[in-house]
């Protein structure tokens, strides 16, 4: 700024922006994660913020990854999705024996549609899937 008092130039606030922005982001990642290991400065440990609070992100993490976006009825809405067009279909026409009409794929993938509609009415399914996959410790733990 002091330079665009002294000289203004179409250029001098831009660049200082940009210096600025790359000072703070730089004091604000080494905050973060720097030092990796606790560090014993006189009568204080000093570790990075997110270092020493690793464990409560990570079962953050795991949490919401597992409620809100890996959850069974988005898993099982991905699975079918596309219908008769889609990989599930196309999947399981190729793993079961040929003599399995299609309709009876068509009525599996219509299924698993309906059951990720209405977690309500198949919660034996979500809750199985939710234990089976147990997204949310697999997360937190890795």
């Amino acid at each position: 700024m002091l330079a665009w008092v002294m000289k203004p130039r179409a250029w001098t606030l831009p660049v200082a922006g940009a210096l600025v922005g790359y000072v703070t982001n730089l004091i604000a990642i080494k905050l973060l994660f720097d030092p990796a290991e606790p560090v014993q400065v006189g009568p204080i440990v000093v570790q990075g913020l997110f270092e020493s609070r690793q464990v409560e992100v990570s079962d953050e993490f795991g949490n919401f990854m597992a409620h809100r976006v890996l959850n069974p009825g988005r898993l099982l809405e991905s699975l079918a999705r596309d219908g008769d067009e889609g990989e599930l279909h196309s999947f399981l026409r190729t793993q079961l024996p040929y003599p399995v009409p299609k309709f009876i794929l068509s009525a599996a993938v219509r299924a698993i549609a309906k059951a990720a509609e209405n977690p309500k009415e198949y919660p034996d399914l979500h809750n199985y899937m939710a234990s089976a996959l147990d997204v949310e410790s697999t997360l937190a733990h890795r």
